[in-house]
């Protein structure tokens, strides 16, 4: 019973020792309590809105070993540092058993004081808080998320960042309207016997001067952006170029002259309404002139950038991005007026069966050239992904106007004759006009889309742009005309007297477009 007692008191002797050793052990304060890595820094990601490849990587959590000490033992004061693992917290040296029989060890004086140990895994305190580098019990080793020691997307649905990508490529098709564009009366159409002029109320204009624009339909078109980072992940290059392609309308109307048709002015010279016919049937006289109006109307909106992109944080699942670089947008519009006239009678040196092309054209070239800056933002929550980039531009746009006209005659006979000027552009106003005016030119856009593989998202979106002091060519026609001016298309004689007119002034305006988009975006 002695033997037992001794025994069995050696043995809880050596396990406190044990203990209080592994507790203080130089290697595992270093180890235990500090975060497993450091804080992921920020690492610019892939193009808008998935960063990297996330993947799904469950929780490695690490249960502690049961504890091997008895209820009674006592290992002592905790220490101010940690150790390495939980089988190691628990640890007691092995002793050979005695071959010979056990040593005789020294009975104490009273009897011995089994009472339970003061700082058992009791987590010391440092002030008025507690010590965070000495766990809990129970607590996860080396598997739980903690603040600033995991990817950003880490603690949110369980994903973690995987292989960034280098490259990225996307397509979309665009359907965008653009901003409509004001033109003056240029066709209209009477009872017979009626003069067409604007002042008769038995006219009806057919085109223009309505309050409807022309050129605001919805336009097909298209846009790619693409782009790949530096060597290092932290910056890159970001690319893009659009454009709606080529929105156009045409009219034609054409009457045998039962129908009065006529193409509407301002005649300086008599200071009233007048309008100069395209088909025309006198009371008396009979019809006199048979023939056709077309008109035409195309505006094409194109354009590129390029910018450096580099990261400017993270956070909420999310990230955003910064741009400075490059822009160019061009805007071209046109209208042109024609008119083909037959003559049914002879008129002054015309003979009967003249055939007369008046023309005019009106053309507008804006470039805009300048830096810019922006943003982009990208959230993602599962596979749904949301993107959204915004930028402003600064810089110069370049404004050309371009006026041309012409009348032709050809007679039965083979006779041709051809004359600078039209109706509404005469050698007044033509030529090519330019300036250059400081612009603003604001983009912004949003993004909702599905990653479907690691390497493709399918995505819509919407898309607005502004665009400041910008010149359309329907804003450019000046319906004040001095008739006098007006070359005879049998003749190329003109008579002119009074003032000059029409003329040209410069006159520009705000354009904007807008419009959704779907596409396609690949990363690798």
């Amino acid at each position: 019973m002695i033997r037992r007692k001794i025994w069995a008191t050696a043995t809880y002797c050596m396990a406190v020792a044990g203990a209080a050793q592994a507790q203080s052990s130089p290697a595992a304060k270093a180890s235990l309590g500090l975060p497993q890595k450091e804080a992921a820094p920020y690492v610019a990601r892939g193009v808008a809105p998935n960063a990297g490849y996330p993947k799904y990587v469950p929780r490695n959590y690490i249960a502690p070993t049961p504890p091997g000490y008895s209820a009674q033992a006592q290992l002592g004061p905790a220490t101010s540092g940690a150790v390495s693992s939980p089988v190691e917290l628990f640890a007691v040296e092995a002793e050979t058993p005695p071959t010979a029989g056990p040593t005789p060890m020294p009975i104490p004086a009273g009897p011995a004081t089994m009472g339970p140990p003061p700082s058992v895994m009791t987590p010391p305190m440092s002030g008025a808080g507690m010590d965070m580098g000495t766990p809990m019990m129970g607590a996860p080793i080396g598997g739980g998320p903690m603040m600033g020691d995991a990817p950003y997307l880490d603690g949110m649905g369980g994903y973690s960042d995987g292989a960034l990508p280098s490259v990225w490529l996307s397509a979309e098709y665009m359907n965008w309207r653009l901003k409509g564009v004001k033109v003056p009366p240029l066709v209209s159409t009477a009872p017979s016997g009626s003069p067409g002029t604007l002042t008769d109320a038995a006219t009806y204009v057919t085109y223009g001067g309505k309050g409807d624009d022309i050129l605001n339909d919805w336009q097909n078109g298209f846009r790619v952006r693409g782009g790949f980072w530096f060597p290092d992940g932290a910056a890159g290059v970001d690319l893009g170029f659009f454009s709606t392609g080529n929105l156009s309308e045409r009219t034609l109307l054409g009457s045998n002259g039962d129908q009065g048709l006529f193409r509407p002015f301002f005649n300086t010279a008599i200071g009233a309404e007048d309008a100069q016919l395209a088909a025309f049937t006198d009371p008396i006289a009979g019809p006199l002139l048979s023939g056709r109006v077309a008109t035409f109307a195309e505006a094409t909106l194109w354009g590129f950038e390029a910018n450096y992109r580099t990261g400017l944080g993270m956070g909420f699942g999310g990230k955003l991005d910064g741009l400075v670089g490059y822009r160019f947008v061009s805007l071209r519009d046109r209208v042109e007026v024609q008119s083909r006239v037959n003559t049914l009678v002879p008129l002054g040196a015309a003979e009967a069966g003249t055939s007369i092309l008046t023309e005019d054209r009106f053309e507008a070239i804006n470039t805009f050239n300048g830096g810019q800056v922006g943003l982009v933002g990208e959230w993602m929550l599962g596979a749904m992904t949301f993107g959204i980039r915004g930028t402003v531009g600064v810089g110069v746009t370049n404004q050309r106007v371009e006026i041309n006209g012409l009348s032709n005659s050809l007679t039965p006979s083979g006779n041709s004759i051809t004359s600078p000027g039209g109706l509404l552009a005469q050698p007044t106003n033509m030529g090519a006009f330019e300036r250059s005016r400081i612009s603003i030119l604001p983009e912004i856009g949003m993004t909702l889309g599905y990653q479907v593989t690691n390497n493709i998202r399918v995505f819509g979106g919407i898309n607005g742009m502004y665009w400041t002091n910008v010149a359309r060519a329907g804003e450019q026609i000046n319906r004040n005309v001095n008739a006098t001016f007006i070359a005879d298309p049998t003749t190329g004689v003109r008579n002119p007297a009074g003032a000059r007119a029409p003329t040209f002034h410069h006159r520009d305006e705000d354009f904007y477009s807008y419009g959704y988009s779907v596409g396609l975006e690949f990363r690798w």
